[in-house]
Order: C-alpha cells, then sequence, then structure tokens
C-alpha cells in the first residue's frame, strides 16, 4: 500500500484515484518507468503524436469550412496559429490538457486490462 491508499500489483494500480491519475508519470503507472531511456523517449513521442493528432481534430470539429482551410494555409504557411485560435476564441491549452488527460486515461485502463 502506497501513501496515496494505492495497492499496486506489478507496478500498476489496482484501482484509480483521479488525483493519482492527474499527478503520477505516465511510465509509472504503466508500468515501465524502468524500462530503457530510449524505449520511454519512443514510447512519449508516439504518445505525443497521438495526443496532438486529438487536439488538431478537436479544433477542426470548432470550425466551419472556411476556417479548416485557413487553418490548413496557416499551417502549411508556418504562420501564426496562435493567433488563428485566439480570433475564433479556440482555447487549445484547455483543450490539450483534456485530450492528454483523457488519452492517459486510457492508456492506463489498457495496461491494466
Amino acid at each position: 500500500m502506497s501513501i496515496t491508499g494505492i495497492a499496486y500489483a506489478s507496478g500498476t494500480p489496482t484501482y484509480m484515484d483521479p488525483t493519482l491519475l492527474v499527478e503520477e508519470d505516465v511510465f509509472k503507472l504503466l508500468g515501465v518507468a524502468d524500462a530503457p531511456e530510449d524505449k520511454k523517449q519512443k514510447l512519449f513521442d508516439t504518445m505525443m503524436k497521438s495526443i496532438n493528432n486529438r487536439i488538431f481534430s478537436r479544433v477542426l470539429d470548432l470550425v466551419d469550412d472556411k476556417d479548416a482551410e485557413e487553418l490548413e494555409r496557416v499551417l502549411e504557411e508556418d504562420g501564426d496559429i496562435d493567433a488563428f485560435l485566439k480570433a475564433r476564441q479556440i482555447d487549445v491549452t484547455s483543450i490539450a490538457a483534456q485530450e492528454a488527460l483523457i488519452y492517459k486515461t486510457e492508456l492506463v485502463a489498457l495496461a491494466a486490462a
């Protein structure tokens, strides 16, 4: 039993305290904290790519077709993405936090299954 009250079996919590999910290192939650750094970096890169794809998808859901075309142009030309998002009152920081937490939750659930 850990100080947080989470019982660990094979490095994975037997139930998920929401605070732990937010605060705990994803590698520890997945039981790979002791993996070689290169393998953890590869996993991290994969996770970030997935999260970024989710963020992009959410942003596309929030804009109309015209703005989606404009967003594509801004990205292709390395334009000011922050200005684009701000002009449309899209809080990408909040979206990123939500998507990262959702993804982390899904990973931990899959690892525990």
